[in-house]
């Protein structure tokens, strides 16, 4: 099994397409923003603004999966959804 990080490449792949949705809970303070900056695109920052609500990211990748004959090409889109510490979600929830 492998997934490849195509979120750059601007390839045309035919493919069947899935679609997932994240969201991450947890108390303000805790890298639930850090987690998603570093999946998505790669980085680190340990200065981050305190995320207010919900800020969406997509990120997408292919699978290739070996159980079918012949093989199957999967894009998949993941919508991330990080959201404000649980302490703040009150006000949105």
């Amino acid at each position: 099994m492998s997934i490849t990080d195509y979120s750059n490449d601007s390839t045309k792949m035919e493919s069947d397409y899935l679609r997932f949705k994240f969201l991450t809970l947890g108390d303000s303070g805790v890298g639930k923003t850090s987690l998603l900056n570093r999946y998505v695109a790669g980085t680190y920052n340990d200065k981050l603004a305190p995320t207010l609500g919900v800020d969406i990211r997509d990120k997408y990748v292919y699978y290739k999966s070996m159980c079918t004959k012949p093989s199957k090409l999967w894009k998949i889109h993941l919508a991330l959804w990080d959201t404000a510490g649980q302490e703040r979600l009150g006000l949105f929830f």
